[in-house]
């Protein structure tokens, strides 16, 4: 779903500063999508860099690559994607009521960012906006189980201790209580543990990736895998991923 949220333009703009301006994208959590997906990692100039694509049934991908994107939005995407020629138009003017504090923190904390980052600055030169998703919506509960016995759980059982969180898209953490910004983009100690990020009564992620701390001697070829939420206005969201087939 990560093409859904990044593609999507609307009129609620920053004034430019420098030669980019941000533009904030304020939504509640109505739905939330479990979407497998794989690591792909290069080596360039003896650096290492992760590209992270999505699972399909054309392919698949050893279990150690394996990550699952966990995205909410306030529309049901999948479906108005698939019915929709012009699904950008409607999504783009489906916004929710802004928090202006908590745009200018992360606005401010972003610029500083962007004035220290040389991978930051050589992408700005080319982009004169930039797309910032936020959610208004604080998430009180999170679980993530399987349709199947894994770890020697029976299927439903949470499995939330056997996964790291590896990615925050974008890549900040706002409290939902204060709706101020915890973690910013240049925070390299932001909580890997689900339970640790649950305990800071954050706002729910755009987009959030999670993977396996280790993999499982008793996963199966096939699997699927269920996320389930609960947000401080005690809506329960819930998807089920498709199957995934790994290869050994």
């Amino acid at each position: 779903m990560l093409f859904f949220v990044g593609a999507i333009s609307c009129d609620r703009k920053k004034e430019p500063e420098g030669n980019y301006f941000l533009e904030f994208r304020p939504r509640e959590c109505n739905f939330i999508f479990a979407v497998p997906g794989y690591i792909e990692k290069t080596v360039y100039q003896g650096n290492t860099y992760s590209d992270y694509k999505f699972y399909s049934e054309t392919n698949s991908f050893p279990p150690q690559s394996f990550f699952l994107n966990v995205e909410t939005h306030n529309m049901n995407i999948e479906k108005l994607f698939s019915e929709l020629e012009d699904a950008y138009s409607e999504v783009s003017l489906n916004l929710d009521e802004p928090i202006p504090d908590l745009e200018t923190q992360i606005e401010l904390n972003y610029r500083k960012k962007s004035a220290t980052s040389s991978d930051l600055k050589s992408a700005l030169d080319y982009t004169a906006m930039i797309e910032m998703e936020y959610r208004i919506d604080g998430v009180r509960n999170f679980k993530i189980s399987a349709l199947d016995k894994l770890f020697d759980h029976e299927p439903g059982t949470s499995l939330n201790e056997y996964f790291k969180i590896i990615r925050y898209d974008p890549d900040f953490i706002a409290s939902s209580d204060t709706h101020n910004l915890l973690y910013g983009f240049s925070d390299k100690d932001k909580p890997e543990d689900i339970d640790e990020w649950l305990n800071l009564s954050p706002l729910a992620p755009a987009l959030m990736y999670v993977a396996f701390r280790e993999v499982p001697d008793d996963l199966p070829e096939s699997i699927r895998f269920v996320v389930e939420m609960e947000t401080d206005k005690g809506k329960v969201l819930r998807d089920t991923s498709q199957v995934i087939q790994f290869n050994r």
